[in-house]
């Protein structure tokens, strides 16, 4: 029993499957001797074995595969990968700075006796 847990997140999480090919489950189509099942956090997606690869998915949940195989007939395995999304981020907007004329008035803005309420 094998099992690889990939954890949650507030970005989501990509897991696709390259490869699969483990031992089928027989003619009645079971998954009895050789499988692999993915949690999406607390839910199963499903029981996976012979060359039924599992569909891509995307999640924000925590990730579970468990490999359960009985050690007899040897199969290729699979090749799975996962991707995270990285959030964007955005440079802060700044503003040019504006110009700034002499205020209106008689004085040099300085606001002493020149009228126009300035103090710098």
């Amino acid at each position: 029993y094998c099992t690889w847990v990939i954890p949650g997140g507030p970005n989501p999480v990509t897991v696709k499957f390259n490869d699969f090919q483990l031992e089928y489950g027989g003619i009645f189509g079971e998954c009895r001797y050789d499988t692999v099942e993915i949690y999406d956090g607390r839910t199963s997606k499903g029981v996976y074995c012979g060359s039924n690869r599992p569909d891509t998915f995307t999640t924000t949940n925590g990730i579970r595969i468990n490999l359960k195989t009985d050690l007899t007939v040897g199969e290729r395995g699979f090749e799975f990968e996962y991707s995270r999304a990285i959030p964007t981020t955005h440079a802060p907007t700044t503003q040019a700075p504006s110009n700034t004329d002499k205020p209106a008035g008689g004085g040099d803005g300085s606001g002493y006796g020149s009228g126009d309420g300035f103090v710098f």
